[in-house]
């Protein structure tokens, strides 16, 4: 009885040494992986927010909670998270194609772009337009 105690007793001294390697381990990656994104250049090759900016009510400027229908990108989780650069997706809906569909989704397409610009003129310290490399 007493050898199934102590083997017990080491099974879980081990399983702990174990736990807290791991632990160490997890935080060294971290660390690693917060270093090679600090030195890198990171990019969102497609983000949806332009749609949001056609709401008045929405400043990318601010923070927002995604889960309230912020949106998942704004300035401020940007630099939090250090993200240097995104493509802004202009997206509208399809309908029929039709000419006065086909106006439709191009006048809701450049109302888009017109808000981009407007959000960069707005924002000027947080975000600017690279249109060369």
């Amino acid at each position: 009885m007493k050898t199934v105690k102590l083997i017990m007793i080491m099974f879980f001294i081990g399983l702990s040494f174990c736990y807290i390697n791991g632990d160490r381990a997890e935080e060294q990656l971290q660390k690693k992986a917060l270093a090679i994104h600090d030195r890198v250049l990171t990019v969102d090759t497609h983000v949806d927010t332009p749609y949001q900016l056609l709401n008045p009510e929405y400043d990318i400027g601010k923070p927002h909670d995604p889960r309230k229908g912020g949106g998942k990108v704004d300035l401020p989780r940007m630099k939090q998270g250090g993200l240097d650069a995104i493509f802004f997706a202009v997206f509208v809906g399809q309908d029929k194609r039709t000419p006065e569909n086909n106006r439709k989704a191009k006048e809701r397409a450049l109302r888009q772009f017109e808000a981009i610009h407007k959000m960069f003129k707005q924002h000027p310290r947080l975000a600017e337009s690279a249109l060369t490399a």
